[in-house]
C-alpha cells in the first residue's frame, strides 16, 4: 500500500505582528515585529493620502522579536501608515502624530 504524506503545517509568512508604540507618536516611536526566518525588511511611511513620506533602507533582521527607533519630529501632526516588508510578506499599522 502506499502512502502520500500531506503537510498541514502553515507556510511562513517571514513577517509576523507589527506595532507602533507609543500611539499616539510625538517624536520617537518603537517599531515592534517579529520574524519567522532571518530576511530583509523595508519600510514605508505613507500619509492618509498614500503618498509616500519615507523609505527607510532596508536592513537584514535574524530570525525572532525586534524593536527599532522610528524619528517621526519632521512629520506634522496626522495619521500616518507605516508598512513593513520582506520577500514573503507584509504588514501595515496605522499611528497618530501629535
Amino acid at each position: 500500500m502506499i502512502q502520500r504524506v500531506i503537510s498541514t503545517a502553515a507556510p511562513m509568512n517571514a513577517l509576523n505582528g507589527l506595532i507602533v508604540t507609543p500611539n499616539p507618536v510625538v517624536s520617537n516611536a518603537e517599531i515592534q515585529f517579529n520574524l519567522d526566518i532571518s530576511t530583509m525588511v523595508a519600510f514605508t511611511v505613507t500619509d492618509m493620502y498614500g503618498r509616500v513620506v519615507q523609505q527607510i533602507q532596508p536592513e537584514k533582521y535574524a530570525t525572532g522579536q525586534h524593536r527599532r527607533t522610528y524619528f517621526s519630529g519632521f512629520l506634522p501632526a496626522g495619521i500616518y501608515q507605516i508598512t513593513a516588508e520582506t520577500d514573503r510578506s507584509r504588514r501595515s499599522c496605522l499611528f497618530v502624530k501629535m
